[in-house]
């Protein structure tokens, strides 16, 4: 079953045909959902794939189509979860009308298979693809996956220069029966099945000995077909003789050591040598192994790829001697004088030292750490690296830093862009840019410490780790000046509990040393405010703002620093100065929107997301504040649901279907769908099962607490609770300071553990004030005040709860006022309510209501307007009573199953006498 362009299956308009096999034909097609190219792999109907092995009988390891496909697009989904930045992308499998398929990345490039023999390209560019190549493999081990098909054909270098692995777990495994063994007699009608045209089984020249013989096989087959590979790319032809027939081609693979690489340095030759040895246990024993043996001989001039038949590489260090085809040259006075001109054709230009990879990677790390061009003009004559740093300019703008060293011109632009996007306030934009330099070139040291602040700034501290180890392995490429960035970074990133003190200390004494550089004061005032050093970082940004003015990200601290205090006004001026600088400060309007939110102003909210979409349309955030905004503005639920279905389309793929069950559980909740609600947040626990931290399991099991406790299975929900306490320690912990504190349900969980009596008071009083000791050690005296929030008021549920809470209230005074979308005024105004003192509940009450967060906190927010309700009736004020269950009934007054708290409103509304106001069950 064949497709022409611009025939559609499923979502996708077909293009063209880029090639077929046994299994299916690969299209080029266009996404109409998403509006990308896609490469769309469709597999043979049942009927199509008969006819192709009747054409051929006895295909090796085939199986039946039934069987197949089935196989294939679990191999596909689980790799769909590799996210590498040297494997294909695959975005989505499913069938459609019995019709299985796969869609991937399409890959615009030629074939690894065109530069074998191409002695134009550089040996350092060919061998940081075989790196390249087995970082992509190593990632796929680390998962389970097994490629299996390891060739050039099967990986491609991009028009950009990026090298891609193709088919991550699409290939079928290369199996025969346990008891077979190979003889001369059987090797005939084994190479004429495995190569038959289009079986997905593997090439017999790349294929391991105990692959071919049917043993069993893991990571290290891939290995050897990798060194068959890196045989090829370096010396321009195969290990064995493959131009021979079949039968000798097998013969030699199982019996034949290849021939010596005598034009590669020792080191490459031992390393390829080592992966093809004939036993799997002698050969390397993974795929970092080989990386390991490699990566300096890969330099970083391999990276140019925007120019792959140049072979200028960039001038040696004056310090660094060089190896020239087999010899010490030493620079001459007049190559000295001319450093820093525009090099000239030199004959030996990979530079690689004889003598193995330890050699090298000293003289690579001197000339990594060469100074710009830019910082060597600002030098005076005999000054060294260090001294050039502290005689930087007096001022120095955040994009003014020096030029990332890249050799891919492309990296080094989204680089660029990135430090734009931080300067901007666009942060989501810079770490969309910091993320595309990082995947052009994966050695950009100081792109992955910009993301590791970044997603530390967010709270992401799973990839803020991941980029800053990465940094840590690049730190020797760095800049003295990124260095101490680095060392700053690594108490507030890799501790646990963070050590901010620690953070900041380093942190001043790097601003110190470079005292005209706007981002480490910026960096400085933002270690400062979180310890709640106010006059301290005041001092910092001041400093940041007098070397960068264009600087908008301080405005932004600012307004923070005036939220820390409660001057929303302060700080919503602040946030419009951060505008003024940059017009395009999304992250400055997302801000705003979070004050608008908790004030009520949803009307605000409404234009500012609208207006950051017009920024950053490819940002799924705004419309996460434009949900929130429509569901508070009363628009129908088809209306919100479609600024979800826009959040989701943007939401990063790793997390999109998670996002989204737990966005819909959310929406069920609000809606009094509590058998919805249960429906997505078990699926959402099933689908975080192996997450591994506390963030990522406590949604599912928040959701179903409130569900069920609105349904009245109060056992069920101490039981979910009790589960996730017994489990927690053995994930990565949240991090108890800022609003992640007022959002830790821990101390909630463990009261619904009480209440079903899964653990005794003295353990929840033991368990809760644990958790106290540790948040307060994490945060600022500022935080610490909010803790009473999440640890004593959350958990209140009856008058003597209220009591205790308000009796621990006088060590958390005063209140720090509610911000950062939480439900804090509601909670607040409950404990009060609960202890018989309306009075003093209502204003709470009434900001916790009025809040736009309905979409957010749809438990808490409903259950609000029923505390308000009480509140109101014990001051006299029915008609506002009526009002507040009146909004209770209208989500939850025939809700699924029902609602006790919409019981009891109804109950109360009928009591007043507003039945008007009351639906019918």
């Amino acid at each position: 079953m064949g497709f022409e362009p611009g025939e559609t299956f499923d979502r996708y308009v077909i293009e063209a045909l880029l090639g077929e096999g046994g299994m299916g034909r690969v299209y080029r097609a266009r996404d109409t959902r998403l509006q990308r190219k896609v490469a769309l792999k469709i597999l043979r109907s049942p009927g199509e794939a008969a006819e192709g092995r009747a054409a051929s009988s006895g295909s090796f390891g085939s199986g039946s189509h039934s069987d197949g496909p089935a196989r294939l697009l679990r191999e596909a989904r689980a790799a769909a979860a590799l996210d590498h930045p040297n494997a294909v992308s695959i975005f989505d499998v499913g069938e459609v009308d019995g019709i299985p398929y796969i869609a991937m990345e399409l890959i615009e490039g030629r074939a690894l298979r065109a530069y074998v023999g191409d002695t134009s390209v550089p040996r350092e560019r060919r061998v940081r693809w075989l790196v390249d190549i087995a970082h992509a493999l190593a990632a796929a081990h680390n998962r389970g996956l097994v490629h299996r098909d390891v060739k050039p054909e099967n990986v491609m270098v991009r028009n950009d220069g990026v090298v891609k692995v193709l088919d991550f777990g699409i290939a079928r495994r290369v199996r025969l029966k346990d008891d077979i063994t190979i003889t001369s007699d059987d090797q005939k009608a084994l190479l004429s099945t495995i190569t038959q045209s289009g079986a997905l089984v593997g090439t017999p020249l790349y294929m391991a000995p105990e692959q071919l013989r049917g043993e069993p096989t893991d990571g290290r087959a891939d290995q050897f077909a990798w060194g068959v590979v890196a045989y090829e790319l370096l010396t321009g032809k195969p290990p064995w003789d493959s131009e021979g027939t079949g039968l000798q081609l097998v013969s030699e693979i199982l019996s034949k050591d290849p021939g010596r690489c005598v034009d590669l340095p020792s080191a490459i030759e031992a390393t390829v040598r080592k992966s093809l040895a004939k036993s799997p246990r002698d050969r390397f024993d993974a795929m970092e192994d080989v990386v390991a043996g490699l990566e300096a001989f890969g330099s970083w001039s391999s990276r140019d790829v925007t120019a792959l038949a140049s072979t200028e590489p960039p001038p040696p260090s004056p310090s660094m001697q060089t190896m020239e085809s087999g010899r010490m040259e030493t620079p001459s006075a007049a190559t000295l004088a001319a450093e820093g001109s525009p090099p000239k054709k030199r004959r030996g230009a990979t530079a690689l030292v004889v003598g193995g990879a330890a050699s090298f990677a000293i003289a690579l790390v001197v000339l990594l750490a060469r100074p710009s061009a830019s910082e060597r003009s600002a030098a005076p004559v005999g000054t060294t690296t260090s001294s050039v740093a502290s005689a930087a300019p007096t001022s120095t703008a955040l994009t003014d830093l020096p030029a990332a060293r890249s050799g891919n011109a492309e990296a080094s632009a989204s680089y660029l862009a990135g430090l734009q996007g931080i300067r901007d306030a666009s942060l989501l934009s810079a770490v969309s840019s910091l993320r595309r330099a990082v995947a052009l070139d994966p050695a950009l040291a100081p792109a992955h410490l910009h993301l590791a602040w970044l997603y530390a700034a967010q709270r992401e501290m799973q990839s803020a780790r991941a980029h800053f180890q990465t940094a840590m392995q690049l730190r020797a490429s760095m800049s003295d000046r990124d260095g101490a960035v680095l060392d700053a970074t690594e108490p507030f990133v890799l501790r646990e509990p963070a050590d901010l003190q620690e953070a900041e200390r380093r942190m001043a004494a790097a601003s110190a040393r470079w005292p005209g550089d706007a981002e480490l004061a910026f960096f400085l005032g933002r270690h400062r405010q979180l310890l709640g050093q106010t006059a301290a970082a005041t001092e910092a940004f001041d400093r940041a703002l007098a070397n960068d003015p264009k600087l908008a990200l301080v405005w932004w601290a600012r307004a923070i620093d005036a939220e820390d205090i409660g001057d929303f006004d302060a700080a919503l001026a602040a946030y419009g100065r951060c505008l003024d600088v940059s017009p395009g400060a999304a992250s400055c309007l997302r801000s705003r929107s979070t004050i608008h939110a908790q004030r009520g102003d949803c009307a605000e909210v409404e234009a500012d997301a609208r207006r950051t979409i017009a920024i950053e349309p490819n940002g799924y955030r705004a419309y996460d504040f434009l949900a929130r905004a429509l569901c508070a503005r009363g628009r129908p639920i088809e209306t919100v649901r479609e600024a979800l279905a826009q959040k989701w389309a943007l939401y990063p793929e790793e997390r999109r279907a998670s996002r989204k069950l737990a966005d819909l559980a959310q929406l069920a909740l609000l809606q009094g769908d509590f058998a919805t609600a249960e429906k997505d947040a078990l699926a959402l626990e099933r689908l975080v099962a192996s997450a591994q931290t506390e963030l990522e399991h406590v949604e599912p099991v928040r959701l179903l607490v409130d569900a069920y406790v609105e349904m009245g299975d109060v056992a069920r929900a101490g039981r979910v609770a009790e589960t996730f306490r017994t489990r927690r320690e053995a994930w990565i912990a949240a991090r108890a300071f800022g609003d992640s504190a007022l959002n830790n349900a821990l101390p909630e969980l463990l009261a619904r553990s009480r209440r079903a009596g899964a653990i005794s008071r003295e353990v929840f009083e033991t368990k809760r004030a644990d958790w106290l000791r540790e948040a307060k050690a994490s945060g600022s005296p500022l935080w610490a005040r909010e803790l009473w929030v999440p640890g004593y008021a959350a958990p209140a549920e009856t008058a003597d709860e209220a009591r205790e809470a308000l009796a621990a209230l006088a060590g958390y005074a005063p209140l720090p006022p509610a911000r950062d979308l939480t439900m804090a005024d509601a909670a607040t105004g409950k404990v009060y309510a609960l202890a018989d003192r309306a009075a003093e509940a209502l204003p709470y009450l009434r900001r916790g209501t009025v809040t736009c967060l309905a979409l957010d906190e749809p438990v808490a927010h409903t259950r609000a307007h029923f505390m308000l309700g009480q509140a109101l009736e014990a001051s006299g004020d029915a008609a506002g009573a009526c009002a507040a269950y009146a909004v209770v009934l209208a989500r939850w007054g025939a809700a699924t199953p029902r609602s006790v708290t919409g019981e009891k409103a109804r109950a109360r509304a009928r009591g007043l006498g507003c039945a008007k106001s009351t639906p019918a069950p």
